[in-house]
């Protein structure tokens, strides 16, 4: 993942004044090695509120709307822009080409091994070997495959096959039953595997994990160090700036951590944050902002659903850069596409996904990726590139307290989890 570059010296001093602080901000953050959520320190908060407030004055300029955008889409080429776009399009057409449950999800045939956007932003779809042999001549959605203009591999594991071996996972990985040596686990697509981090790395651990987890041969095990914590500050820590709060936007500062995006249900209209922050409990009572009635820390879901007070405005509008999201979710998340994240901490990042299914001690389904990230960027917005703005989710956390590691939970998880909706 990639951090924006900022090249100030056209915006004026305000500018200079946040990148400054910024930096003060992830320095904060650079002796701390293991793998935390994003929330930022009590000394952090200081910093980003002030920040905050600098920033008011720039929302409505529409010379650093245009710059922001235009950072954001010089960290990719025009041509691999133009082969995602293209992608996308087959993406759309392959998965017309599945049958549906009754939730409206897509079955994923057998010979299906996967679906992936490569480094140059082109489609690539897999095909299970054993199964092709087969059906190639009899199945009519093979052959309308085989005849697309779209890249083909041939694999040993089908899409089912792997992610039944990561459900098996996540079953230890929910209740915190994982052995201690392994840090994370993630569905490598174009590889064709499951990814197990783990330390130390020697047979032993290899073969704890193979007999006591799950024995396949899909299992590829890699070196890592770094944890994922689940760090959250003491409340009394962070809850003094909500009295602040008058309009809450995607990616704004709250509470140590990020606002997601605003939704509703039966109870009323609020907005998405983290789960790992301030707000810790269903029915708890927030000053100055409202009252939680959606909390989830477990499962595929970190999050915390807050029914907002009368006098506080919910905007789709997203923090730094002014563009206005959609009410449209991102249903489905592939390896190698584009995702942009506003957190109050690094505020606008852009990168790929890495693993479209992770799973560390506490939580599964997470989404992987390369976005840069920091303490105090937990529950900001995650979202896809435009025209059309999509919410993709809200930020999780990453491996250290800042950098290109950024998970994120789906939105979709969210809104299934607290029966909420997009507005």
């Amino acid at each position: 993942m990639k951090r924006l570059k900022r090249q100030l010296s056209t915006i004026g001093l305000s500018i200079t004044m946040i990148l400054a602080m910024t930096l003060s901000t992830t320095a904060l953050a650079q002796n701390n090695e293991e793998l935390n959520h994003y929330v930022a320190t009590e000394e952090q908060n200081l910093v980003i509120q002030d920040r905050i407030f600098l920033m008011d004055d720039l929302f409505e300029d529409e010379n650093f709307n245009i710059y922001v955008e235009d950072l954001l889409f010089a960290e990719f080429s025009n041509l691999f822009i133009e082969n995602l776009n293209q992608a996308r399009v087959d993406n759309e057409t392959i998965m017309d080409l599945f049958p549906q449950n009754r939730f409206g999800e897509h079955i994923y045939p057998s010979f299906i091994g996967g679906i992936y956007y490569n480094s140059d932003g082109n489609l690539v779809l897999q095909l299970v070997e054993n199964y092709i042999d087969h059906y190639a001549l009899e199945n009519s959605i093979i052959e309308t495959l085989l005849g697309m203009d779209i890249i083909i591999e041939y694999v040993t594991y089908s899409y089912n096959y792997l992610n039944k071996i990561m459900d098996d996972i996540g079953a230890f990985a929910i209740d915190f039953r994982l052995p201690d040596s392994v840090k994370h686990i993630g569905l490598d697509t174009s590889g064709n595997r499951i990814n197990v981090s783990i330390f130390p790395f020697n047979e032993y651990e290899k073969s704890k994990f193979l007999d006591e987890i799950v024995s396949s041969d899909s299992i590829f095990f890699i070196e890592q160090s770094e944890e994922v914590q689940n760090w959250i500050l003491p409340t009394e820590d962070i809850l003094e700036d909500i009295q602040r709060i008058t309009t809450a936007r995607p990616g704004g500062f709250l509470s140590g951590g990020s606002i997601g995006y605003r939704a509703r249900n039966m109870s009323g209209d609020g907005l998405v944050t983290t789960g790992h922050g301030a707000f810790t409990h269903n029915g708890q009572v927030v000053s100055g902002l409202g009252t939680v009635r959606g909390h989830q820390r477990s499962g595929n879901v970190d999050a915390a659903f807050i029914v907002t007070n009368n006098n506080i405005t919910l905007s789709n509008q997203i923090e730094i850069t002014n563009n206005t999201l959609s009410t449209g979710i991102v249903s489905n998340f592939r390896q190698g596409d584009i995702f942009l994240k506003v957190g109050a901490a690094t505020q606008l990042t852009t990168g790929t996904v890495v693993n479209p299914n992770a799973v560390f001690p506490g939580l599964t389904g997470q989404v992987h990726t390369n976005i840069f990230g920091s303490q105090g960027d937990s529950g900001g917005i995650v979202f896809s590139q435009g025209p059309v703005w999509q919410t993709a989710g809200i930020v999780v956390g990453g491996f250290g307290t800042s950098g290109n590691s950024l998970h994120f939970t789906r939105a979709n998880a969210i809104q299934s989890a607290f029966g909420i909706s997009r507005y």
